[in-house]
């Protein structure tokens, strides 16, 4: 578990308009002074209010697409110009949206290398607020093509010679926070939701919506990217942090979070007594256990529950999980009436209920764990 100046949770989190409860009251929302101190010392916020926007577009679903010029940071990895879009619904609340789709470094190459103009209306994307509790929300909707997670910042070349590797993932996020950030500057709340890749983009994802939002309520759905690396083969995460020298945004107040960037989640829970995290994976992820982790599901989903549980027990009312069995990958995404979409169900809880439960400070968001103390 990460080593910071973290304490442990005391009670739920408040609704909409309410924060985590201590014996001084209500817990208002930030990171303490220590933790934003840090992470200007990590200099994870280079890249805000840096990003140039070469123009701005509309896409045939009425969304502004802001389109950002390639010399200056913002870039997909092959070298492809970087989009962020906006879906302005009128509300007070506004979702970020990381999208997944793999990830690149030189032993393994498998991620989206084009950045979308348009965003899917499913799962928690789908404007129809009868289908999905975040359904009437300002979206601000990050693509993924940076092939670093969100995280990266390093340009290198492929291992045929061939072609540079871009990996401005904060490059590319930073410049989204700062679309987000000029269209919604004053949001009543924020969710931070991402998928696979997005997933893991939360991780810092959080650090930087924190900074960007100093005191605005946060709560963050990580969608099967939950910081998990193959602890019996640590050439893999040294590749990758050679490639994407994300490392040295790590804030240094958690010591843990150089081994499995799970401790991330518990370095922000630690750092802003009113954060939520919702937590997502099957036991048997194929994708991130088996193709990019190279471990069987057994051994995944040890791993899945052991870094996890560092977590949840030390913030047992701020940081739940949504664990179902088998392979499935993600969930966020999928559509209502496919059994492996939003409507995916747990003692009778699916994802969407789950989701209002934690947006509303509800004592019933709690651990969903198929199979476990009979759920």
């Amino acid at each position: 578990m990460a080593t910071c100046a973290c304490s442990s949770d005391t009670a739920k989190s408040g609704g909409v308009d309410g924060g985590a409860e201590d014996s001084g009251g209500p817990a208002k929302p930030g990171f303490s002074a220590a933790a934003i101190a840090d992470l200007h010392a990590s200099h994870v916020d280079k890249y805000l209010g840096k990003a140039s926007l070469s123009d701005t577009t509309m896409n045939d679903a009425g969304d502004t697409v802001y389109n950002f010029a390639t010399s200056d940071g913002p870039i997909c990895y092959l070298g492809d110009q970087y989009h962020a879009i906006v879906h302005d619904a009128g509300s007070d609340n506004l979702l970020i949206f990381l999208q997944g789709g793999g990830a690149c470094w030189e032993t393994l190459c498998m991620a989206n290398s084009t950045a979308e103009t348009t965003m899917v209306k499913t799962g928690i994307l789908n404007q129809d607020a009868s289908n999905n509790t975040v359904g009437s929300w300002n979206i601000v909707y990050a693509p993924y093509c940076d092939g670093s997670v969100f995280s990266g910042d390093n340009d290198m070349m492929s291992p045929d010679g061939k072609q540079m590797w871009h990996f401005h993932g904060l490059a590319n996020l930073s410049a989204v926070l700062d679309v987000a950030k000029k269209s919604f500057p004053n949001p009543k709340r924020i969710l931070l939701a991402g998928t696979s890749g997005g997933g893991y983009g939360t991780l810092t994802g959080t650090a930087l919506v924190r900074l960007t939002y100093p005191n605005t309520q946060v709560d963050v759905f990580n969608d099967a990217g939950l910081g998990l690396s193959n602890l019996m083969d640590p050439n893999m995460l040294a590749t990758v942090k050679r490639d994407w020298k994300f490392d040295q945004f790590l804030p240094s107040s958690c010591s843990d979070c150089a081994a499995v960037q799970t401790a991330l989640i518990g370095w922000g829970l630690g750092a802003d007594p009113t954060l939520r995290v919702s937590g997502f994976s099957s036991y048997g992820d194929g994708i991130i256990g088996g193709v990019f982790l190279g471990l069987m599901p057994a051994d995944f989903k040890q791993l899945l529950m052991t870094e996890t549980d560092k977590v949840h027990q030390a913030f047992p009312t701020r940081f739940e999980r949504f664990f179902i069995d088998g392979t499935q990958h993600t969930v966020l995404l999928g559509a209502t009436g496919t059994g492996v979409g939003y409507d995916t169900e747990v003692s009778g809880v699916s994802v969407d209920e789950w989701l209002k439960k934690m947006l509303n400070g509800d004592a019933g968001w709690v651990d969903q764990l198929q199979g476990m103390d009979g759920g």
